[in-house]
């Protein structure tokens, strides 16, 4: 497992057409970078600051500990899948056919205290998603409830 740590900064680096499991990303600042056609199975990004980033085809499927702030991002094609974003902030980012879903091992995908400021939403999709009423969805997202059988499908 590599660790990438504390007080990093890492300008307009390319993750593409690799499995990236088990990394971790501790304190770092991202700035500029493309994450295209690539997974980070199991691996971590410990109170990361992500600027400017492009994440293309991307999983974050079962990534642990996503306690960082997005600024600028555009997601597409992005699955947000099986992992806990409580107090994760999104801001000026652009979401297009992004999924929020739990795994098909039931890892769910919490959406409760996860903070969208001024992002846009395009054929955006949160599947069974646990959403507060306090911080509400942006409605640009549909909401819809699957089937456990469905799940794995996706």
């Amino acid at each position: 497992m590599s660790i990438i740590e504390g007080n990093s900064v890492l300008k307009a680096r390319r993750y593409s057409k690799k499995d990236y499991d088990g990394v971790t990303f501790d304190n770092c600042v991202l700035y500029k970078c493309v994450f295209k056609l690539c997974t980070f199975s199991g691996g971590n990004f410990y109170y990361c600051t992500l600027v400017d980033c492009d994440f293309s085809d991307f999983n974050f499927y079962w990534v642990g500990h996503l306690r960082n702030a997005f600024v600028s991002c555009n997601f597409t094609d992005v699955k947000f899948c099986g992992i806990d974003l409580t107090d994760v902030t999104f801001v000026n980012c652009t979401f297009t056919r992004t999924q929020f879903r739990p795994s098909n091992l039931g890892g769910g995908c919490d959406l409760k205290t996860t903070h969208f400021v001024d992002c846009e939403f395009k054929n955006c999709v949160s599947l069974n998603s646990k959403i507060d009423d306090e911080n509400p969805l942006p409605e640009q997202i549909q909401s819809k409830n699957m089937d456990i059988e469905d799940i794995g499908l996706m």
